[in-house]
């Protein structure tokens, strides 16, 4: 079927138009005469465009004659079904060149689809707060087709239905009532027709492309979406959602060592981002039963929605979150809890009496240990909770939550804390831990501490954990349970974690911070050899200084050369021309994803990737590799060699780096574009490369690469590219000139990283020396650390 979402702003010609319909030529200008609705154009110059996704919405109105059905097509079918049954049997796209999603995962096209959905809406669907309703229209969607098949096939069937500009309004309202009624169903408030209604369509043909690509909206659409409705409607550090990273983390801890799944709460839901995290990861046969409350209206009907898009029904609850005003603690106990609760608020606590905390009042105004009390009342025997709580949960020096600490240490409780990096939680900068707690127990002999502080990458100021990340810290979760279970004394994972003998715990704070134990292996060096460190970084510090400033000098006489130049905004100088870039190069996509893979394997033939193009130059060590055999058959087509231009196709399109002779023979990825000068003597590769990093060049890239819903550029497109030609002798000047200042940004960089590695290590020796002579009496004391404070 033709993706409406993905090509609604292809623009195509009458001919086009007729090639797809398999009509001839004469049809297409007859159907606009006749009917007044047939789509009107667009006008570029002396050429006339259609919107292709506007014509398919009218060949759903349009039944082929008998007299044209070809064979095999049963009488009554639509152009419109022709066209999408031509595609299914050809196996590729309608348009000119196959979607990008065909290479990417489900997870990738659901999110692109999303993007390409609301900008569908965006230019065809006005209305008031209209970007709220496009995610209410969305997630209802998804929602319905996931709840209610049937009554979303119906939905369809009366998009299909001509109808006047107020039939539009109308299908809206018959989504609303739909969706709302299912809510109802699982218990939660209706709310649905009311958010869809500042949307004001003109006419079905405005929701029909929409409705029917819904189909294909699936869990990873839906967070996609709920992240969208975090942004929009600005939630703050109480009701916006877990990150993705964070919520598989939890998810994947809170299953470690486990074989059965059981009852899953989360006492506040927020979105049932864990919820459905768990759900994920969980993959035994025996489905489980999933609890969850909210305090908040909308966000329990979200997490409803979200359940229901992974098949979850789930048991929603709405009320205070832990029913802290009752004397009785939950009647109701789970298995397996994992929840991010709100942080050092204060409005629950006091409402129980002091008596009644089994571990100890916490303090009014901080409720941190009430909800860790209310989870481990919560926990049936042998449960298991995974919580994200402030670092100063465990440093507190609070008398009350220190002596809390104490009784959670005492019992058994405290399996395990996790320093989580900063900047994972977009709506606050509080420091977070993992705590991963049990139902009370015999005393245990050690408690786990792992840092994680140094794990993740940073994207435009906000942090993620990879995959690989979430796994190193389970592993060393692991070990640590494997060892216990073997009765093994756990030492813990080199770099990552210590396992802490709990007497080491009593003292003057019960601290539970990973931060405060140095990991294992984390000082391997005698002072000695931590002096050569530091002398060899120092050196090195040196030597990038050097460069840098022989970098600036080699940079200065070419710059002094190019600024002698009076150029004509009018017109081009004698000997400078305009050619197209298909003129001088050979332009050739990388291969599919398909043919290609993830490369990601330990030995065989590396690959460039779009990360890997940094400031005109391929920065990568090679380790993302395919396997020899599949590399054997690709390189004949896909191999780059010294000389070569690669270039961003897709996504962030246009980045360019020149292939250096250490990448010579690698292979290039599915999302690039290899640039082969045709005539070396034509065209200097410096100029080329510089000229392709121009802004004006760039933006041409970008509008190229708009028409389609990911952002693409095909080897046609980038072919058009026109390119300004000096003569061979400036080009080499002003190549060498700008690869001159490439190279003395790269050196300023490497200088900035050998001083920031000297300091580290001169820091680090010169504390570690005071830590060694320190006197042990300059450890605080109990009295120390309460003194001016009150319970």
């Amino acid at each position: 079927m033709i993706d409406e979402a993905g090509s609604h702003d292809r623009l195509v010609t009458r001919s086009e138009i007729a090639d797809l319909a398999g009509v001839s030529r004469e049809n297409v200008p007859n159907w606009a005469r006749r009917h007044g609705d047939f789509p009107k154009p667009v006008r570029s110059g002396d050429a006339e465009y259609f919107r292709l996704a506007e014509v398919m919405s009218w060949w759903e109105r349009r039944t082929i004659p008998d007299r044209s059905l070809r064979e095999g097509e049963r009488a009554g079918i639509t152009y419109a079904d022709r066209v999408r049954r031509t595609r299914t049997a050809k196996g590729q796209s309608t348009r000119e060149n196959p979607p990008v999603t065909q290479t990417l995962n489900r997870d990738e096209q659901e999110r692109l689809l999303v993007e390409g959905l609301l900008s569908t809406l965006e230019g065809r669907i006005p209305g008031t707060a209209s970007s709220a309703g496009y995610l209410h229209l969305l997630t209802s969607l998804a929602f319905l087709c996931a709840s209610a098949p049937e009554e979303w096939e119906h939905l369809r069937h009366l998009s299909r239905q001509s109808g006047g500009p107020n039939e539009g309004r109308t299908l809206l309202v018959q989504l609303g009532v739909m969706a709302d009624r299912q809510l109802r169903e699982r218990g939660l408030l209706p709310g649905v027709r009311l958010g869809l209604g500042g949307l004001q369509p003109s006419s079905p043909d405005d929701l029909r492309p929409v409705i029917r690509a819904s189909g294909q909206l699936g869990p990873a659409a839906f967070r996609t979406l709920m992240d969208r409705y975090a942004a929009q409607a600005r939630l703050g550090p109480e009701t916006s959602f877990t990150p993705n990273c964070v919520a598989r983390l939890m998810a994947d801890l809170l299953l470690a060592g486990r074989t059965s799944g059981g009852r899953v709460l989360d006492p506040y839901a927020r979105g049932g981002e864990l919820l459905t995290a768990f759900a994920d990861r969980y993959q035994a046969d025996a489905q489980v039963e999933v609890y969850g409350q909210s305090a908040d209206q909308d966000s329990l009907r979200l997490a409803g929605m979200n359940l229901a898009v992974r098949g979850l029904r789930g048991r929603l609850q709405h009320g205070t979150p832990g029913s802290w005003a009752t004397v009785a603690w939950p009647r109701q106990k789970v298995d397996l809890i994992l929840t991010n609760p709100p942080f050092n608020t204060g409005l629950l606590s006091k409402q129980r009496r002091a008596e009644d905390w089994p571990f100890g009042p916490p303090p009014e105004g901080n409720d941190n240990f009430a909800w860790i009390q209310h989870i481990l009342a919560s926990l049936d025997s042998g449960g298991r909770a995974v919580v994200v709580m402030p670092n100063t949960a465990g440093t507190s020096t609070n008398a009350r939550e220190r002596a809390i600490r104490k009784v959670l240490i005492d019992k058994g409780v405290v399996e395990c804390i996790i320093a989580l990096p900063r900047q994972l939680f977009p709506t606050t900068a509080i420091p977070v831990s993992v705590w991963l707690l049990t139902a009370p127990t015999e005393p245990r002999d050690q408690v786990l501490f792992i840092n994680a502080q140094k794990l993740g990458a940073a994207s435009k100021g906000q942090r993620t954990l990879s995959s690989i990340d979430q796994d190193t810290v389970v592993a060393a979760y692991r070990s640590f349970l494997d060892d216990r279970e073997q009765g093994r004394h756990h030492l813990g994972t080199e770099q990552i974690s210590l396992a802490v003998d709990t007497n080491r715990l009593h003292g003057p704070t019960y601290s539970l911070n990973p931060l405060e134990h140095r990991m294992a292996g984390a000082r391997t060096n005698s002072p000695g050899a931590t002096m050569a460190q530091t002398q060899d970084a120092l050196r090195d510090l040196s030597r990038q200084q050097a460069q840098a400033s022989a970098a600036e000098a080699d940079t200065r006489p070419l710059l002094d050369l190019l600024s002698e130049t009076d150029l004509d905004e009018d017109r081009l100088p004698d000997g400078w021309r305009r050619v197209h870039l298909r003129d001088i190069c050979d332009i050739h996509a990388g291969p599919s994803h398909s043919r290609l893979g993830t490369p990601k394997v330990q030995s065989g033939t590396s690959v460039v990737l779009p990360k890997h193009l940094r400031h005109g130059r391929i920065d990568a060590t090679g380790e993302e590799r395919i396997p020899p055999q599949a590399a054997d058959r690709l390189k004949k087509d896909f191999q780059v060699q010294a000389g070569d231009i690669v270039s961003v196709r897709s996504g962030s399109t246009g980045p360019s780096a020149l292939v250096s002779h250490e990448q010579n023979g690698w292979l290039f990825s599915t999302n690039l574009l290899r640039l082969r000068r045709r005539q070396p003597g034509d065209v200097d590769l410096g100029y080329l490369l510089s000229y392709l990093s121009l802004p004006r060049v760039q933006e041409w890239i970008r509008g190229r690469s708009a028409a389609t819903a990911i952002a693409s550029i095909s080897v046609e497109d980038f072919g058009l590219l026109e390119v300004v030609l000096p003569p061979l002798p400036r080009q080499e000047h002003v190549g060498a000139a700008l690869g001159a200042l490439d190279e003395q940004i790269l050196a300023a960089q490497r200088v900035v990283t050998a001083a920031a590695r000297a300091r580290t290590l001169l820091s680090e020796q010169l504390v570690d020396i005071a830590a060694e002579i320190s006197p042990p009496s300059a450890v605080p004391t109990a009295d120390h650390t309460q003194k001016g404070q009150s319970a």
